[in-house]
C-alpha cells in the first residue's frame, strides 16, 4: 500500500470501523525518531490501538514491538 493512501486507510477506520483519530498512528518515512517512539510508547500503553506503517516502520527498535497490523489488502 502506497503511503499516499494512509489518510484513506485512516478515513475507513475512523468512519467505517469507529477508531478515534488519535487511536491511529502512522509511520512513514518522514516520522521522525522522536515521533516514532511516542507512536510505539503510546500503542505500548493501549493508547494507539492501530499503527499504519510503511517500510520505515521496520527501522524501529526494538523490533517486533507491533504485534496488530493492518497488511497490505484492506478494500477502501
Amino acid at each position: 500500500m502506497a503511503v499516499a493512501q494512509f489518510p484513506k486507510l485512516e478515513e475507513y477506520l475512523t468512519k467505517k470501523i469507529g477508531y478515534k483519530p488519535e487511536e491511529i498512528g502512522i509511520i512513514t518515512g518522514a516520522t521522525n525518531k522522536n515521533q516514532r517512539i511516542s507512536i510505539q510508547n503510546d500503542f505500548n500503553e493501549g493508547k494507539i490501538k492501530v499503527v499504519i506503517g510503511s517500510e520505515a516502520i521496520q527501522e524501529d527498535e526494538p523490533p517486533g514491538k507491533y504485534y496488530r497490523c493492518i497488511y497490505d489488502h484492506v478494500a477502501i
